[in-house]
Parts: C-alpha cells; structure tokens; sequence
C-alpha cells in the first residue's frame, strides 16, 4: 500500500585535486602592494551530497598546501605559507523539507578551519575553529506572492577566533548573531 509518492534518493560525490601556482603579491617592504615572487597551491577537494524525501545533506572539504618563492623580500616574511589560505576547511549543511511539514523547514551548518598560519615567518599559527548554525523557515503566499518568513541563528556556539587576509588585516569572527528575515516576491 503507498501513501503518496516518494522520490527516489539521490547520492553524488564529486573529488578533484589541483595544481595552481600564480604570481604572488603583497606588500613589499616600501609598504608597495607588488609582485614578490610566485605561490603554489596544491590540494584536494571533495563534496559528498545526498538527496531524500526532502532532506538535502552536503558535505565537503578542502586541504591545501601551499609554499610561497619570494624573489623580492617581504617584511619578516621569512616563512613558506602566506597570510589567509586555511589548510583544511570541512563544511556540513542539512537541510530538512519534507512535504509533510510544508510549509516549514529546518537547516543545520556546521563549518571547522583547521589551525591556519597567523605571522609571515610561520612561527605562530592561530588555533582550530568550529562553528554551528542554525535556520528556521515559513514558506507561504501573500495575496499570491510568494513569501518566506526566515530565522537564522548563527554561530549558536559563540565560538571565538580570528580570520587573517594576505595582506595582515586581522578579522575577528563574530559571535553568535541572529537574523529575521521576511521576503515578498513579485
């Protein structure tokens, strides 16, 4: 006996390695945004996606290895990595839809930055870092205009740490932080 159909479940996994060396700039020691020389970038990548009566999983990863060949000096910069690139990122989203909760659904994010380089000489390096999310959605119409009606809640673990960008801006992760968001289509 069958109540109503079901789709059938769909598996994909995607992998790729990469080679890409470039020429890498930054701030030279006149404080010169140049090229100082060449980066390499060597890695895997890979995402794992599921799909089944509404539950919509994706995990995925990156690891990277990189080496930077500076020909013009940089200031203190006397390591092999750069400032930014995260060697491993791991990232796991689930999204849960199921017709019979429309018009609700739930979404789940989870995302962890392995140890990252912190200083140009690559003696110090900022610690791992994991952060959880969460989401809540309506989805209805507004006299026949599609509406959403969206609550998020990010970072729910007020997991604390830094982000660095190549040239040395340092970012701080914001903490837990929540948002209401409400949409009319036309």
């Amino acid at each position: 006996m069958a109540f109503g159909t079901r789709r059938p479940s769909k598996v994909s996994l995607i992998f790729g390695a990469f080679d890409i060396e470039k020429v890498y700039f930054n701030l030279d020691a006149a404080n010169l945004y140049t090229a100082l020389g060449t980066i390499r970038h060597r890695g895997l990548e890979s995402s794992l996606n599921y799909t089944d009566g509404g539950l919509t999983v994706v995990a995925g990863g990156v690891l990277l290895r990189q080496h930077v060949d500076r020909r013009l000096p940089e200031p203190g910069a006397t390591g092999f990595a750069s400032l930014g690139p995260v060697p491993l990122v791991l990232d796991l989203n689930v999204d849960y839809a199921p017709s019979r909760l429309h018009p609700w659904a739930g979404s789940i994010q989870w995302t962890r930055l392995s140890e990252r380089v912190a200083t140009a000489d690559d003696r110090y390096w900022l610690p791992p870092l994991a952060m959880l999310s969460l989401g809540l959605r309506y989805e209805s119409k507004l006299k026949a205009h599609p509406l959403t009606v969206r609550f998020d809640a990010t970072n729910i673990t007020d997991a604390r740490g830094l982000r660095l960008t190549q040239v040395g801006q340092v970012i701080p992760e914001l903490g837990r932080r929540f948002a209401l968001t409400i949409a009319i289509d036309d």
